[in-house]
């Protein structure tokens, strides 16, 4: 596995377990908070159930009411009043005839002993749940359960209410926390794929450097075998010559465009100026109008001055391989032309030639790479099968496009339409 397939490995992991992480963070900190404040909860009620119970304890011994009549002053609570022998004296939501004795509830049992507990169970005369409790008071001499409950309905409600309330403050805090994890993600990977792009340019560089130096001596020593050849009229030996010319040319050929293809292919930043297209147009026609002389190749340009951001190394190959690829399709004796125009904040270049077309099966292909829909025509003319799809794959970092239209025998057309402007 190569450094760089680790490196990305590493940053899915490292990310993933921080992803993990702050699920598990979010989860404790619920379940913590959720612990804390239903603690906290259940305290209060306790609390305010001894405090009813106070209170009642109060209201008697100050004789300031009837015992009977102690319940009266709790109608939005439950309280009951109840002898030693577990007899139902009174009750604020229930009428204490109908009440059975209460000797053996668990928080009376407690009471007569001089325990306060609590307890969750459900009334055999409301049919509800309740958390009960009861004391032991005297007054007067004479001893009396006073005891108070909350039903757990109620309870439930608040509680419900409570973890509503964390999971609205949890879940902005999660969304933040795994927005700036999966930020981190995206970096890492960017840069790592940055890297890794960097890591093949360098590859493909050194290798086309290697194999360049060699190629380059091999070809001068052509050339100098032959001027020194003595016997010009030895035609295998002449042809050998050539044909070791002519494929060192083709090898220096290829190595460059995957190159370029490799450059455009990568996320690398491309540098963008003002480019005035007439005349990149202009120098790229000089460039390319001496070979077009040997098919004697009518090269017609219509040109509207424009300037364009761009970058200008991608644009000059994208015009430069229209018009070679145009050439080494067009017979003798044809016709190639270029036009440009200007509409909507966008170039429209098109490159048109009467050359031998593209069948229809094969229109979709000819932006693939190593794709030749003559291959013989092409080897013959030096083509290394990238040139169109380096004009595509230039044409996709300015976010433009790049279409073909094509009859077989008579020719094509090729578009490419690219904004002025780049955001």
């Amino acid at each position: 596995m190569t450094e760089s397939k680790i490196r990305v490995l590493s940053s899915r992991t490292v990310a993933l377990i921080q992803i993990c992480m702050i699920i598990l963070l979010v989860m404790t900190t619920f379940l913590v908070s959720r612990h804390y404040y239903d603690s906290s909860f259940m305290a209060s009620i306790k609390t305010a159930i001894i405090e009813d119970i106070d209170l009642a304890e109060r209201l008697i011994s100050d004789r300031a009411i009837k015992i009977q009549d102690t319940c009266l002053y709790f109608p939005e609570k439950r309280l009951t009043l109840i002898d030693p022998q577990g007899n139902v004296l009174c009750d604020s939501n229930a009428d204490p005839l109908l009440m059975e004795n209460h000797l053996n509830r668990p928080e009376v049992v407690a009471a007569l002993k001089g325990d306060v507990s609590f307890h969750m169970r459900e009334s055999s005369t409301l049919k509800k749940r309740f958390l009960y409790a009861a004391k032991k008071v005297e007054i007067n001499q004479k001893s009396f359960i006073v005891r108070g409950a909350v039903e757990a309905n109620a309870i439930d409600k608040a509680s419900s209410k409570i973890s509503q309330k964390i999971i609205l403050y949890i879940i902005p805090a999660f969304a933040i926390l795994t927005t700036l994890s999966l930020w981190v993600l995206l970096s890492r990977l960017r840069k790592d794929r940055l890297l890794r792009d960097k890591l093949k340019e360098d590859l493909l560089a050194n290798i086309s450097h290697e194999i360049k130096t060699p190629l380059t001596s091999l070809k001068g020593f052509v050339q100098l075998l032959d001027t020194v050849m003595e016997d010009k009229s030895n035609k295998v030996v002449a042809d050998c010559l050539q044909k070791i010319e002519r494929n060192a040319n083709r090898i220096d050929a290829m190595f460059t465009d995957v190159l370029e293809l490799v450059r455009l292919e990568g996320k690398s930043e491309l540098e963008f100026e003002e480019i005035e297209l007439d005349h990149l147009l202009q120098d790229v026609s000089d460039m390319v109008s001496s070979k077009y002389r040997l098919k004697n190749i009518r090269l017609n340009l219509d040109l509207n001055v424009a300037q364009i951001h761009a970058n200008y190394k991608s644009l000059d190959q994208i015009f430069t391989n229209l018009l070679d690829n145009a050439f080494k399709y067009t017979p003798t004796n044809g016709r190639v032309w270029a036009k440009t125009e200007v509409a909507d904040g966008k170039l429209h270049f098109s490159v048109g030639d009467t050359g031998v077309g593209i069948p229809r099966d094969d229109v979709s292909k000819v932006f693939e790479r190593f794709y030749r829909v003559d291959p013989s025509r092409s080897r013959e003319m030096g083509g290394t099968g990238l040139g169109l799809a380096i004009v595509k794959h230039g044409v996709m970092r300015h976010q433009g496009e790049v279409w073909v239209e094509s009859e077989e025998g008579k020719g094509s057309i090729f578009h490419v339409s690219l904004p002025l402007k780049q955001k």
